[in-house]
């Protein structure tokens, strides 16, 4: 009895018929989290590069349309409608205006840019430097991204500062 159950472990040891499906179990979930990863990532370039065009776009027109006094005195509401009208051209739809976040910053000089020291709002008009910041929230398709961000999104975000002297 003992030498037939050996023999019948050595058999079931050399069967290989099962061998591709528990194979597939294994790789199979690996190779959806990876191709998952990658549209995540290239999603997240994508809206980088959106972002940037459109902060582009944003600034060249508020740098060419508008005179300088009238630029240090533009209402943060007035830049956001423009935005909006601007990210369906620029982005081609394909992100929504409403989800943008906008924040301007004015600086005095280069040294208070760097040391993160926006102008106190008494040199409005003067010449200087003005920060544009957009963000956007991009949500993940990877169902288990939440173990790396609880929201389940990455908040994108782009810098960009013109000069206002003449």
């Amino acid at each position: 009895m003992n030498v037939r159950r050996g023999a019948t472990w050595r058999r079931s040891l050399l069967d290989e018929r099962a061998s591709l499906a528990v194979e597939m179990a294994i790789l199979l979930p690996l190779v959806f989290a990876l191709l998952f990863a990658i549209i995540d990532v290239s999603r997240l370039l994508l809206t980088r590069s959106l972002l940037d065009q459109l902060a582009q776009s944003l600034a060249d027109h508020v740098r060419r349309e508008l005179p300088m006094p009238v630029r240090a005195h533009l209402p943060p509401a007035a830049l956001k409608a423009h935005l909006s009208g601007l990210a369906a051209s620029v982005t081609g739809g394909m992100l929504q205006a409403d989800a943008l976040t906008l924040s301007v910053e004015h600086f005095p000089d280069l040294a208070s840019l760097a040391a993160g020291v926006p102008s106190d709002g008494s040199d409005d008009g003067a010449a200087g430097l003005t920060a544009y910041r957009l963000e956007y929230e991009v949500p993940f398709l990877t169902p288990f991204v939440n173990y790396l961000y609880p929201s389940g999104a990455a908040l994108e975000s782009v810098y960009l500062v013109i000069r206002n002297d003449a």
